[in-house]
């Protein structure tokens, strides 16, 4: 769940990180917003999708 597996992955479009590129100069301050910013939306999305779908998961295992 590293940003940088996404990135090489292709997860994470391009055109998003053309806005860190563009807009944020100094490389230091980028890679450190970068970092903040994917790992906020990977919590985001364990919550939201991961945890619900085991969830699931385990109530239709509950059923067999």
């Amino acid at each position: 769940s590293h940003p940088g597996y996404l990135l090489i992955h292709h997860l994470v479009l391009s055109d998003l990180t053309l806005i860190f590129y563009n807009y944020i100069k100094d490389k230091k301050l980028r890679f450190s917003l970068f970092l903040k910013f994917f790992s906020t939306l990977m919590s985001s999305i364990d919550t939201l999708i991961w945890s619900r779908r085991a969830s699931l998961i385990k109530q239709w295992e509950s059923t067999l």
